[in-house]
């Protein structure tokens, strides 16, 4: 074997060696991420609720404090409530024009005088404007928070005619 036929025969075995060794480094690669919970989304249906009240006799509003009652309904889709626990929180503040006369009323607007509205949850809690409610939600696989909405009187004098009233509200969950 001449030299030059080592020389070739070393370069052979030798470069792949070489090169193996030069991949013997250590390195790390990380994959930082985070789970979070969806936001809850309202149901569609429960977005905009128009609720009427259809006709409202005078002499029902005179004898009685709560002239109707109408179910209000806010349903959360796509959200995750923790099931490790018993209950879970979801504060719901609910907006809307003060009644002068009883400020823990929602204003009604028109013609028509001596009413406002008066919004309760499940328990018979009252929802004043402007305040956070908590609601405590027993079943995280049914996330409906239940109210009432009534019409009733708000010690001013009683005047015929139309009235409408809107109400909007904000949710947290936790």
């Amino acid at each position: 074997m001449n030299i030059r036929s080592c020389f070739t025969l070393f370069c052979i075995f030798f470069i792949p060696l070489k090169i193996h060794a030069g991949y013997a480094d250590r390195g790390e690669v990380t994959f930082p991420g985070q789970i979070v919970a969806a936001a809850c989304s309202l149901h569609t249906d429960d977005i905009w609720q128009e609720i009427d009240f259809g006709i409202l006799p005078l002499s029902a509003i005179r004898d009685g404090n709560s002239i109707q009652e109408k179910p209000v309904n806010l349903r959360l889709m796509n959200c995750f409530l923790d099931t490790d626990h018993n209950t879970h929180n979801v504060d719901v503040m609910f907006e809307g024009e003060s009644d002068k006369k009883n400020p823990q009323l929602f204003k009604v607007t028109g013609s028509a005088r001596g009413v406002a509205l008066k919004l309760t949850d499940a328990g018979g809690n009252m929802a004043s404007p402007g305040r956070i409610t908590n609601w405590l939600v027993e079943n995280p696989y049914e996330q409906r928070l239940n109210y009432n909405l009534s019409v009733v009187r708000n010690g001013n004098t009683f005047a015929v005619g139309d009235w409408s009233g809107v109400i909007r509200f904000v949710m947290q969950y936790q």
